[in-house]
């Protein structure tokens, strides 16, 4: 049964080939879309749940005035931090983060190991960040 059914499909593909070929694409591109679709969807679902508490974990971002929203910047001026612990008692931590680029070119760290060699390496990317 299985084996001619089997027979069947493969004949309707020969004999009908641009139909066969179209729904096959067809078929491939959905598939396609939505495997792309479930990434999205999981990636923006996964974005900082590694956080205690990530329900309350919120991104401060920057709109200009005549701009449209979905242009903002997630840059914010360092000195937001006083007013809005001040103003906004509903926040228990602010935390303020910016790349090393934006401030030095790169760092240079010094350390002594146990011989008492001392040794300076350059770091190519590093972060400054609030205690909290």
């Amino acid at each position: 049964m299985i084996i001619s059914n089997l027979r069947f499909a493969f004949r309707q593909l020969v004999s009908n080939k641009v139909f066969s070929a179209i729904n096959i694409f067809g078929l491939a591109l959905s598939m396609v879309a939505c495997l792309l679709i479930y990434k999205y969807v999981s990636f923006e679902e996964s974005y900082d749940n590694y956080h205690e508490g990530a329900e309350n974990v919120y991104r401060v971002y920057r709109i200009e005035k005549g701009e449209d929203p979905n242009d903002g910047v997630a840059s914010v001026f360092s000195g937001m931090k006083l007013p809005l612990e001040e103003n906004l008692p509903e926040i228990t931590h602010v935390s303020r983060f910016i790349g090393y680029d934006k401030i030095f070119q790169s760092f240079a760290f010094s350390s002594t190991d146990d011989q008492g060699v001392n040794k300076t390496f350059n770091a190519s990317e590093g972060y400054f960040t609030d205690p909290e």
